[in-house]
């Protein structure tokens, strides 16, 4: 079977990958890596750096003007695929205006709809859903074609690995494997150790997840004390300094993110029924491409809002992740000035302090609003109905309602007013369910298991995985 491998990653597991895919008789025609393991590629591979095909450029053994411009039929076929790209391009694009990037916009799709024309590939592997600009193009490009696409997602419910061939329509066995389990006493239903351990502490305790604890490492005290002293030690050696500090007081006493999030939050009350609406870190995968068109959050906001049962609210909470990576407290694309003001504006919306425990808010409210986010998946287990705007790897667990507009959103809530919750055995027919169809791997290692589980170990059996799932598609 031909193959295209879009896995960007460098390290020696990619030989690997690789050497079982080729021991196994597929032929790897195209692979976008890193050029820290281009001398892996098999002989007649071509070889494309993924950092450079996320910019546009084209692999250095292809000429893309050997490929026509997109034809208007193209284009058009592809519209809402442009919208989304778009909205990726604030990561990598951010400082760039809408023209320019629908213009790096076409010269990718001319490139790999001329790429796959070229090559015809029999399937494509992808790491995790398609979401850096150059790669999202081309899973599109090869839906299209009817080329069968494979990726993953991580869950972070221990290591469990969700399959898809198409992230909109999720793990068909999944649904199956919920079907089968959706009458069974929980009781007698056994998970192996580790699901029993989750969900126990997930019922007894509020464990914050383990990217979130890296990250409260980063922000804390100390941390930030010794970077500021190296800028400063830096700025001294190249005798910039002065206007180091000029540029430090204006981001920090000046408008910025923070401040502007300070002014319109309030302290949450209780005396009201309320919808929870955690925001999700932008610009990222589970927002662009999985949130659809509800990348735009405003929208997503307004529309619960503008649904709500009489005297209910909308509590709506800023991810911790926002001001701490990427742009930091900066304005950016994608939370730019007004942002925060407008979402305070919209009727029946309350702003809360980001230091509102985000348990807290799942136990009070009636339930949970977003597109994709951990906080679904624990209001679950907690027992609160989750509406659902995106494609979540939850999507598809009892007690989650599909919305995407206000008369979607209006049924869901009416239903919540009426008494309907979550039932949080319901969770554990999910973990048991998941367990029979997922794998239990990692695409990439969190910090928290790395030195205990070797990336080189993994990636043996995940590319066995991914030989025994291909071995599936028809010949």
């Amino acid at each position: 079977m031909k193959l295209f491998v879009i896995w960007g990653a460098k390290g020696p597991e990619m030989k690997i990958l690789l050497d079982t895919l080729t021991r196994a008789g597929h032929t790897i025609s195209y692979w976008v890596g890193e050029w820290g393991a281009a001398h892996y590629a098999p002989r007649g591979t071509i070889f494309h750096d993924h950092y450079e095909a996320w910019q546009g450029k084209p692999a250095r053994d292809i000429d893309p003007n050997n490929f026509p411009p997109p034809s208007f039929e193209l284009i058009e076929s592809l519209r809402d695929v442009e919208s989304t790209t778009l909205t990726m391009m604030d990561k990598g694009f951010d400082a760039i205006c809408v023209d320019e990037r629908r213009s790096i916009y076409y010269d990718m799709v001319r490139y790999w709809h001329g790429v796959l024309e070229r090559f015809q590939p029999e399937a494509i592997v992808f790491p995790a859903v398609p979401h850096t600009v150059y790669n999202y193009i081309l899973y599109h490009l090869a839906k299209r074609k009817g080329i069968p696409t494979l990726m993953f997602e991580q869950t972070w419910v221990e290591d469990t690995l969700v399959r898809y061939w198409d992230y909109e329509e999720g793990n068909l066995e999944l649904q199956q494997a919920l079907k089968k389990y959706q009458n069974v006493p929980v009781a007698s239903l056994t998970l192996p150790e580790d699901l029993q351990k989750y969900i126990s502490a997930q019922r007894s305790s509020n464990p914050v997840p383990w990217y979130m604890q890296g990250q409260h490492t980063l922000n804390s005290f100390g941390r930030k004390l010794r970077v500021r002293a190296r800028a400063a030690l830096q700025g001294i050696a190249r005798g910039t300094i002065l206007s180091d500090i000029r540029r430090f007081i204006r981001k920090y006493l000046g408008p910025n993110l923070v401040r502007e999030y300070r002014r319109i939050m309030q302290v949450p009350q209780w005396d009201a029924p309320f919808v929870y609406m955690p925001l999700a870190f932008q610009p990222e995968r589970t927002s662009s491409p999985q949130a659809g068109i509800f990348v735009d959050q405003l929208l997503m906001v307004e529309t619960v809002a503008t649904a709500l049962p009489r005297g209910w609210r909308v509590l709506v909470k800023e991810h911790p992740s926002q001001w701490l990576l990427r742009g930091g407290i900066n304005y950016t694309s994608v939370r730019y000035p007004g942002y925060y003001r407008h979402l305070a504006k919209i009727a029946n919306v309350v702003v809360v302090p980001t230091t509102t425990d985000t348990f807290e808010l799942i136990k009070k409210c009636r339930a949970i609003a977003l597109a994709t986010g951990t906080a679904g998946w624990e209001g679950l287990i907690r027992g609160k109905p989750v509406l659902n705007f995106g494609y979540s790897w939850y999507r598809d667990a009892a007690g989650v309602v599909r919305v995407n507009d206000v008369p979607s959103c209006k049924a869901a809530l009416k239903r919540v007013e009426d008494g309907f919750v979550a039932n949080p055995d319901d969770a554990v027919r999910f973990l048991k369910s998941l367990d029979d169809v997922s794998y239990r791997e990692y695409v990439e290692l969190p910090w928290h298991v790395q030195g205990v589980r070797l990336a080189d170990d993994i990636m043996e059996r995940f590319s066995k995985n991914i030989v025994d799932e291909l071995k599936r598609l028809p010949d």
